[in-house]
């Protein structure tokens, strides 16, 4: 049987284990043989609309059973799901449409209304699909397809997906302004499955994965297919729950965790994470951003010292590609845990940025590239991104450029330094932001700090910076952040002003938004 086919994989787990729990979303539970066959009448009518092997089905929804159901029908028809935020524009989530040349649309009920907009323009969409009810009126595309229109479980799913072909395609931030299509096969997925199982343990039937991400972040892909290629089932999390309760974990019996950072740190800070207070919990993965070993510390004792890894990957890596296990004593509080090792096969190395030239001595700061199994082929249909950040070094391995500045420690593995992009000129000296966020940490003793570079002359440059903590503000800290600047950083680096906030704003993958921050300096600076 292959094994880097996830529809297969998938359709296998629902054969084994039919009765137990895939799905848990909005109150409602499905079971695997439901799932499979409401994923295989979805793949049989998508089909028999026109949808072929190969093409990309476009999928926009409210977190709900039909969300799920819908990917999983999508990959069940031999085609390449592409995930749309509710969340985006409307002129987004079209311009993604149009780029990856979508065949087939699937929306929800409280979407619908949306559907003529969104493929308005976007010839390619021949069918859109409403799966859990009749549209009232036939939509702008040749094919309109309904409820009633998901009957046929009899024939088999297509199962017949080749380890290259592609599985979805994950569209983040461009710097032009325009989406850039980053697309993962069947086969980087089940690499990632099988090197992250080998490094931190499995996943059993009837455990519980709790989904945090949105369908259009990458961590997404870990919960979905973690659980149902071993008979979990994934507890989504939905959209509006905000800063969510740990009564939520401990009332779904939730064993695995996977989330970005920022989600324990607003956890920590407001005083929720108590000793044991999530011991349901058997094992706990962080990625996405810096994670600081205070919080770590915090989430460790929370989940009565259950594994706590913290996790290191671009999209173009398959969700994370090396890890370490969180131990308390080998960090300070303030420090940010190291991204460990590469798993299986991957390659991870320092290289410097300008001549692609991996370093003789890996302690000294470059940036991290990576190869292997679980590494994306090339952007959608962007070769002058692929020129940009792919390269071939002299013995024919193919590496990915990350952006992200780090080193080689002997004890601790791979540690992050920062972002190329992150790196600014102040006064003509050059700054990498992460070290004087790590100052300021330390000083004002909370988990996570936002410092931009602030004021801008008029040609852009940077002639100081500022920083925001999330905490009361206080003369005491004050005082403390600017003490221990004032010893550790060269006066250029110190920050000033310090703004104190209630808390640092998210973007839609929980993550710290600085642009939203250098908005708030922007009007700042014209309202004065």
């Amino acid at each position: 049987m292959p094994t880097d086919n996830l529809a297969r994989l998938v359709h296998k787990t629902a054969t084994d284990h039919p009765e137990k729990a895939a799905i848990w979303a909005r109150g409602t539970t499905v079971n695997y043989r439901e799932f499979d066959e409401r994923a295989t009448a979805t793949a049989n009518a998508l089909r028999a609309a026109g949808v072929s092997p190969g093409d990309r089905v476009c999928i926009l929804s409210h977190r709900s059973a039909s969300l799920y159901v819908s990917i999983l029908g999508v990959l069940y028809a031999g085609a390449t799901y592409v995930c749309l935020n509710p969340r985006y524009p409307e002129a987004r989530n079209r311009m993604i449409i149009g780029l990856a040349g979508a065949s087939g649309l699937i929306v929800d009920d409280k979407l619908a209304a949306n559907a003529n907009a969104l493929i308005s323009g976007n010839p390619s969409v021949a069918v859109v699909l409403t799966p859990d009810s009749d549209p009232g009126s036939p939509f702008d595309s040749p094919q309109t397809l309904g409820k009633s229109d998901l009957t046929d479980t009899a024939t088999p799913p297509m199962l017949d997906c080749a380890g290259p072909d592609l599985a979805y395609i994950m569209f983040t931030s461009g710097s032009t302004g325009k989406p850039k299509g980053v697309p993962i096969s069947h086969g980087n997925v089940c690499a990632y499955l099988r090197n992250l199982i080998a490094f931190s343990g499995e996943v059993h039937p009837g455990d519980k994965v709790v989904q945090v991400a949105d369908v259009t972040f990458d961590i997404s892909v870990h919960d979905m297919f973690y659980a149902w290629t071993n008979g979990a089932c994934i507890i989504s999390i939905p959209e509006n729950a905000g800063l969510m309760s740990t009564r939520f974990v401990e009332e779904h019996g939730i064993t695995h965790w996977f989330a970005v950072p920022s989600t324990a740190r607003l956890l920590f800070e407001a005083g929720l994470l108590e000793p044991g207070c999530i011991s349901t919990i058997k094992c706990s993965f962080f990625c996405g951003e810096p994670l600081v070993a205070s919080v770590a510390s915090a989430w460790l004792e929370a989940v009565d010292g259950s594994p706590v890894y913290n996790l290191y990957g671009p999209t173009e890596g398959t969700v994370a590609v090396s890890g370490r296990r969180f131990a308390p004593a080998d960090f300070e509080p303030h420090e940010v845990v190291s991204l460990g090792l590469p798993f299986g096969n991957n390659g991870m190395k320092i290289f410097d940025p300008d001549t692609n030239i991996p370093h003789t001595d890996n302690s000294k700061v470059g940036e991290i590239c990576l190869s292997g199994d679980q590494i994306t082929g090339g952007y959608w249909q962007s070769p002058e991104l692929n020129a940009k950040s792919l390269f071939t070094d002299d013995v024919g391995n193919i590496w990915y450029k990350t952006g992200d500045l780090g080193s080689y420690d002997e004890d601790k593995g791979f540690l992050f330094a920062g972002r190329v992009d992150h790196q600014v000129k102040i006064r003509g000296f050059r700054v990498e932001l992460g070290e004087i966020e790590g100052v300021v940490r330390g000083a004002a003793g909370v988990g996570q700090v936002a410092v931009l570079p602030w004021p801008l002359s008029e040609d852009g440059a940077a002639l100081g910076c500022v920083v925001f903590v999330p905490t009361k503000e206080s003369e005491a800290v004050r005082g403390a952040i600017r003490q221990a600047c004032a010893e550790k950083l060269p006066d250029y680096m110190q920050p000033n002003p310090i703004y104190f906030i209630g808390a640092l704003p998210l973007n839609v993958n929980g993550k710290t938004d600085y642009k939203a921050l250098h908005e708030q300096l922007v009007s700042s600076k014209q309202g004065n």
